[in-house]
């Protein structure tokens, strides 16, 4: 086995940026939605993909929601969130919800290091 390292003069991968931001537009949810909704025989043999896609989901509703000013909204999809899939990492965007975008936000880096 050599180590030698050979060279491309053309990149053999080209990666897409959207700059449109798709991923914060009210359609990527019912897009997920519907793809849940399409794939339901699928996911009735794996349940816990089943319950990751809709929690993950409502959370990201839910964030869209805190953040267009919808509390109300907002914490009903974290709590949907955290009723399929009830974990701590799903519990702190429901309490922080109460307290608005600011505090969600602040909350984000808690989460994150939660399971």
């Amino acid at each position: 086995m050599s180590d030698s390292f050979y060279c491309v003069n053309e990149p053999l991968v080209e990666r897409a940026v959207e700059t449109d931001a798709r991923s914060r537009s009210p359609g990527v949810i019912r897009g997920r939605r519907d793809i849940i909704d399409e794939y339901a025989a699928l996911y009735e043999e794996y349940p816990a993909a089943r319950k990751r896609a809709v929690a993950d989901t409502a959370r990201k509703a839910g964030e869209q929601f805190l953040q267009a000013g919808e509390r109300r909204a907002a914490i009903g999809e974290f709590w949907r969130a955290f009723r399929t899939r009830p974990t701590p990492a799903r519990a702190v965007p429901l309490a922080s919800a109460l307290g608005g975008w600011r505090s969600y936000r602040a909350s984000k880096h808690l989460s994150v290091r939660l399971p």
